[in-house]
């Protein structure tokens, strides 16, 4: 028996099935944060994943090439990929569908996760709505992002900001959305942490970490989920009044420092972070199309996140902050910012 669940992920609507019952319920807990969407609604993209042997049978041999990832073969508006075996992904482009195999229920989840992904976050962007890889929390409508390099300690900090203030809001610890205003609004999927940070945050009662489940990735080990409700914090609806940007340095010192910066100091981190959008949750392969017109809408959509950095750039108060081995003073730090109490 097919299920299905069907997610708006702020405005952009994709319907997931499947037979596999723990593949769904694992999806339902990635996209907690977001509504669901009605029977009756038409979403924009459809996912079909099966707990299935890839057959790569019908594959094309036409050219191949490799990708980071997997090896892509292109027939039409029609996309294969094949994933070293693990799993097999066949995406049309005309009709804005996919269906994904594998074997393996974290393979099959992992890539469902990141396909959707993907192209919810091109439909955003052709919407003027880019993620950032940061993290952010707010305080009314005062939101403080802070954008570090991957394993840098953003979610470490969200934590710590949430345990020291319980009435902060969350937006998201890995990926928000800035407007082509510079407004930051919430993007809020699951937590991720490795499972030596679950012991180091385990004294924070108010996380539910029943809730959490682990997942061996693909290329990046193994990590604890966990659902945004499990956070049991209030959420972020609105958009941003007033914005604190802050780029996070690591220090081998206990103290953090702050101090004010200009637009030069953080436009390399905002460039990287938000234009090129390293570090995001997404693969290439289902970015960039096969089909004509691509080109064009991908440039459209480069300078839409370009115009969005420099907006935010120009809108917030911008910071860089030396975050030491003191996790506590850090959010203190970063705290003092969001609530404008600094001297």
């Amino acid at each position: 028996m097919e299920n299905e669940i069907r997610i708006s992920f702020a405005g952009v609507g994709i319907r997931f099935s499947s037979e596999c019952c723990d593949l769904i319920v694992r999806l339902s807990s990635d996209f907690a944060g977001f509504p669901r969407m009605s029977p009756e609604d038409a979403p924009e993209f459809h996912i079909k994943s099966e707990l299935l042997k890839p057959s790569l049978g019908t594959m094309p041999f036409g050219k191949r090439r490799k990708s980071r990832n997997c090896t892509i073969s292109d027939s039409g508006s029609i996309r294969w990929n094949d994933y070293a075996g693990e799993a097999w992904v066949k995406y049309d482009f005309s009709s804005d569908s996919a269906e994904v195999y594998s074997e393996r229920l974290e393979r099959l989840h992992e890539i469902t996760y990141l396909v959707a992904l993907s192209r919810a976050g091109k439909a955003l962007d052709g919407h003027g709505k880019h993620r950032i890889h940061a993290m952010a929390v707010a305080s009314d409508d005062r939101v403080l992002v802070l954008s570090m390099p991957m394993k840098g300690g953003k979610t470490t900090a969200f934590l710590r900001l949430l345990d020291q203030d319980e009435t902060l809001l969350t937006l998201s610890d890995d990926s928000p959305l800035v407007s082509c205003g510079g407004s930051v609004s919430a993007f809020p999927l699951r937590i991720g942490l490795d499972p030596e940070s679950v012991t180091r945050h385990s004294h924070m009662g108010w996380i539910d970490w029943s809730k959490g489940y682990l997942l061996n990735r693909m290329r990046f080990g193994t990590k604890v989920l966990i659902p945004v409700p499990a956070l049991n914090r209030g959420r972020f609806n609105g958009i941003s009044r007033g914005t604190v940007l802050v780029r996070g340095i690591r220090v081998n010192a206990a103290e953090a420092r702050v101090k004010r910066a200009g637009i030069w100091a953080l436009f390399a981190t905002v460039v990287r972070n938000l234009v090129i959008g390293d570090g995001l949750p997404m693969m290439r392969e289902y970015f960039i199309e096969n089909r004509k017109g691509d080109f064009v809408r991908c440039s459209l959509i480069l300078f839409s996140r370009i115009r969005a950095a420099l907006a935010l750039l120009w809108r917030s108060e911008k910071y860089t902050a030396y975050l030491g081995t003191d996790h506590a003073a850090n959010a203190r730090e970063l705290q003092k910012l969001l609530k404008g109490d600094r001297d």
